[in-house]
């Protein structure tokens, strides 16, 4: 082994140190694109969700709305003498 570091040695040194930091940026990108792939995706199913909840909401306050109308109604009817039996109205099926 020489005693002084040759510029071949240097050069080749120098190539090596290159051609690793490039395979390490390399890395690097496929990792945050990867990433950035979950992220997207994860934005997605987070819009798609938000809609769904607007949805079920919208539902939620119609069927409040109905069950509000039909205590309404049967109130009604009761005050002109018709006789309601709210276990028959308001039954589950």
């Amino acid at each position: 082994m020489p005693k002084y570091v040759t510029k071949e040695i240097f050069e080749g040194g120098i190539a090596t140190i290159r051609q690793d930091f490039r395979d390490i940026l390399r890395e690097m990108r496929n990792q945050f694109q990867e990433v950035h792939e979950d992220i997207h995706g994860l934005k997605q199913d987070m819009n798609l969700l938000k809609a769904d909840m607007v949805l079920v909401k919208k539902a939620t306050l119609e069927n409040v709305d109905t069950s509000q109308h039909l205590l309404n109604l049967t109130d009604e009817l009761r005050k002109h003498g018709i006789p309601i039996e709210d276990s028959r109205v308001f039954k589950k099926t």
